[in-house]
């Protein structure tokens, strides 16, 4: 969303609207580097949920520009 104006937005903040109003939290967790993926954890808890997750990038410099990052989300259920 950044850079887009308002009413492009609406849709998108709509919808974060009503991911807060049904209680949804998301934390985020402290990055870091695993082997040649940067790691970011994050814990989505709702009423009746409590997941643990990690977004994963792989970056390849060396890799065309449309293939350069491999990105993979993983669930870890509590």
């Amino acid at each position: 969303m950044p850079g887009a104006p308002m009413a492009e937005a609406k849709p998108e903040m709509a919808a974060l609207e009503k991911a807060v109003d049904a209680g949804i939290k998301v934390d985020l967790g402290k990055p870091f580097m695993e082997g040649e993926q940067i790691v970011l954890p994050f814990d989505v808890a709702s009423r009746d949920r409590d997941d643990q997750f990690q977004l994963r990038v792989k970056i390849d410099m060396e890799a065309p520009m449309a293939k350069r990052f491999k990105i993979t989300v993983k669930n870890f259920k509590k």
